[in-house]
């Protein structure tokens, strides 16, 4: 489970509509985008809200993944999660 000690203000701040990506979620957490994804696809972080760029369509190459659009989450969304895991 991901986990942060204290919220960010500038998370706090940000609008709830603005998006986060894997690298920010990163390095808010302080763990490796590849956690990330572990978390993500063991369920016990949200899913990405949409994906951005190439219209949201599957990587060219999934091995270099060049051309891969950039899984997004809303702030909302990590809020939310903050707030049922007790960071909030």
């Amino acid at each position: 489970m991901l986990r942060l000690d204290k919220i960010p203000d500038w998370l706090k701040q940000a609008h709830l509509k603005s998006a986060l990506n894997v690298r920010d979620l990163a390095g808010l957490f302080g763990v490796s985008r590849s956690t990330i994804g572990f978390h993500v696809r063991k369920g016990d972080f949200p899913t990405p809200d949409f994906l951005a760029g190439k219209n949201g369509k599957a990587c060219i190459c999934p091995i270099s993944q060049i051309h891969c659009p950039s899984r997004e989450w809303y702030v909302s969304t990590v809020l939310s999660y903050l707030k049922q895991h007790g960071a909030i």
